[in-house]
């Protein structure tokens, strides 16, 4: 978007007449006006102010005013802006440096001031699994300092955060991989809630603890009961917050994009009622603009395609009463030949607003564009339904986390997160044990299966193993008793032909 040109309209049609002017002509500003979302481009925004500012210039009771370069944003070497969780990540830089040092109840306070900082600033949370990777670093700190109970809180907000989570062997020790698995468990068969989320206009882009879940409005089940963070997008606009999910119930959050999301002073508000927004943080910025002009109101708005014509929205903002009252919509053609009879309409509505201001409009006022209006005409948005956590794991079928929001998370440490340089400072594995581990020889009942061969289980392997060797003992004491008994009748037989003097030895073996 231009800027340039929107200020440079503005010095040319905002004309202060004060020689001319009447003296209780009331001062104003016609502001460049937004694209709602994008129907149009921003010339046309800059061609609607700059029409109805020259229809306004007759009026008496008007004195057009200028904004200025600064207010509008040219030729203004804006500062570059502080990193807002610049605190935080340095606290986890310091934390891991002292984890690796193994002094662990500092790195655990550092831990705990690089969570504070970052719970604060929930809107800014693009991937909160920088913040459950502080949660687990900050678990692992505590456990080796002996905090042991308030180290299992810290998994439990891991869960929380990341119920899918699965810790890596190569990182993590097999007895704390127990632990974290075993809080798993118990949180996940907790009493669960639920949040729908909310947005004015609907289809924000919806983040949960930095997992894509689709579009406002969307309810997500199975929610962890606790604090999570929601952040949702739209337009280029952010909307955070963090929200407490009750357990057994559903948690309601409504996002409303205002002009804080688009930066400061015409490009922060263009962004803002572009969006379809007019709210208090709006009003701000439109109150500081008129203080720049000395202007006792400002008129601004936004436009839309509605057919072959544009549909031409309006706001009047008094710096007295300072708030905004709406004005009556208007359409022009395309070629702005039916412009003047639309805009003394609005004039028209303009001194009759000044003559009594009114000062119960509601914020924030939500602008749709016609063909979105015509659209939704008689329905609710399409609710969009996830399931935010994996079941109990007593319940579950299978440790696939693939069903859970589209999610796969079962990685331990994400490289590129803040934490990832702590991976190495995390319970240090007895490397001597793991090495000999290593070296034991394989399963003693392993048995290599042929080709074309039946697999029989272990169990059943162990029992053909015994009843084999019941069979052959069998076979061999049936041998001793025909040997037995040969040797008897053999001296029966001499014993009755003593004629015949004859000698006889028999060899009988045991061995197999």
């Amino acid at each position: 978007m231009s800027f340039a040109r929107a200020s440079l309209f503005a010095a040319v049609f905002c004309v202060a007449l004060p020689a001319l002017a009447d003296e209780d002509a009331t001062p104003l500003v016609v502001l460049p006006y937004a694209s709602l979302h994008g129907d149009v481009p921003q010339s046309v925004g800059d061609k609607v102010a700059e029409v109805i500012a020259g229809e306004l210039k007759s009026r008496d009771e008007l004195t057009l005013v200028t904004l200025g370069a600064s207010a509008s944003g040219d030729n203004v070497a804006a500062p570059k802006a502080a990193d807002p969780m610049a605190d935080g990540k340095a606290s986890l830089t310091k934390a891991a440096e002292l984890a690796r040092k193994n002094k662990f109840k500092p790195a655990g306070d550092a831990y705990a001031h690089a969570i504070a900082e970052l719970r604060t600033h929930a809107d800014l949370l693009d991937n909160a699994s920088i913040l459950a990777d502080a949660y687990l670093q900050y678990a692992v700190a505590l456990l080796r300092s002996g905090a042991d109970e308030e180290s299992e809180t810290a998994l439990v907000a891991v869960v929380r955060l990341d119920p899918v989570r699965q810790l890596s062997a190569e990182t993590f020790p097999g007895a704390f991989i127990r632990s974290f698995e075993n809080v798993r468990r118990k949180t996940l068969a907790k009493p669960r809630g639920a949040l729908k989320i909310s947005s004015a206009p609907a289809g924000g882009k919806v983040k949960i603890d930095g997992v894509d879940l689709g579009e406002t409005p969307l309810l997500a089940r199975e929610m962890v009961a606790g604090e999570h963070f929601v952040r949702v997008e739209r337009g280029g606009l952010v909307w955070g917050a963090k929200v407490d999910v009750a357990p057994s119930g559903t948690t309601q959050a409504s996002a409303v994009f205002g002009g804080s999301g688009g930066g400061a002073g015409l490009a922060g508000l263009l962004s803002a009622v572009g969006n379809g927004s007019v709210d208090r943080a709006s009003l701000d910025q439109v109150r500081a603009l008129a203080k720049s002009a000395k202007a006792q109101v400002v008129l601004f708005g936004a436009v839309a395609k509605d057919d072959d014509n544009y549909a031409v929205s309006s706001f009047l903002y008094s710096a007295k009463e300072d708030t905004a009252a709406p004005l009556t919509t208007i359409n022009v053609d395309a070629e702005f030949l039916s412009a003047s009879i639309e805009v003394l309409k609005l004039a028209d509505d303009i001194a009759a607003k000044l003559e009594a201001f009114p000062t119960d409009t509601a914020l924030p006022i939500v602008l749709a564009s016609p063909k979105v209006a015509s659209a939704n005409a008689g329905a609710e948005p399409q609710l969009n339904v996830v399931v935010a956590a994996p079941p109990a794991l007593e319940d579950r079928k299978t440790e696939s986390s693939e069903s859970v929001a589209g999610v796969d998370r079962s990685a331990g440490v994400p490289e590129n997160s803040e934490a990832a340089a702590t991976k190495e400072t995390v319970l240090p594995r007895d490397e001597s044990a793991s090495a000999a581990r290593a070296t034991e020889p394989a399963e003693r009942h392993q048995v290599t299966v042929e080709a074309g061969q039946e697999a029989i289980p272990l169990d059943e392997r162990q029992q053909v193993h015994k009843s084999s060797i019941g069979s052959h003992w069998m076979i061999w004491a049936g041998a001793g008793f025909v040997a037995v008994g040969a040797l008897a009748y053999g001296g029966y037989y001499l014993a009755t032909h003593d004629d015949a003097p004859t000698s006889a030895t028999a060899n009988i073996s045991w061995s197999h």
